[in-house]
């Protein structure tokens, strides 16, 4: 029954990791676009068909209150190759010419953990405070934006650095400083 419960366990942390890193972006967003409706031939003679409002796309990877948190596992071997997505995802969001991308810059911070973890990874935290609300977070979409050419191999990159990943929405309490 434990190691039921622990597989369990195991399974959907894997499974929201995956997500969550977007294991599934890539090839979701190709079948999106190959199943996109074609939009029906006007009528001869008519007014042309209008287009199909399209909704607002969910972000992958976001954050439903004020402030959040993103704490990565990432093996003791790949934190170089780790830091440096991150810094290729830093100069994306800041050379971006979407102004929500950098408001999602100012308000994204990085930290490493300087204690040592019982199972050896090192523990990155990405601190978002203020959150963009409705901003994507996902560092696989958001680096696919910037560098769809080189997209497959960052992905890779971070695929084979984290060995886990929790979000966290964060919702103030107190303020110390006031």
């Amino acid at each position: 029954m434990r190691v039921t419960r622990l597989w369990i366990r195991s399974a959907r942390r894997g499974l929201l990791m995956a997500v969550a890193l977007g294991l599934f972006a890539l090839p979701t967003a190709v079948v999106a676009q190959e199943a996109a409706p074609a939009q029906e031939a006007p009528a001869p003679g008519g007014p042309p068909a209008p287009a199909a409002p399209q909704a607002p796309e969910e972000p992958r990877l976001g954050f439903t209150s004020e402030a959040g948190m993103i704490l990565f596992q990432i093996r003791p071997t790949e934190t170089a190759n780790f830091e440096s997505v991150m810094n290729r995802l830093k100069a994306a969001l800041a050379q971006s010419d979407n102004p929500l991308r950098r408001q999602q810059a100012a308000g994204w911070k990085m930290f490493k953990s300087l204690e040592q973890n019982p199972d050896g990874n090192v523990l990155y935290i990405f601190a978002m405070d203020p959150v963009v609300p409705g901003a994507e977070y996902d560092a696989t979409q958001l680096l696919n934006e910037a560098y769809p050419a080189e997209v497959q191999d960052l992905f890779n990159q971070l695929k084979a650095a984290v060995a886990g990943l929790n979000r966290i929405n964060l919702q103030e309490v107190i303020d110390f400083g006031s």
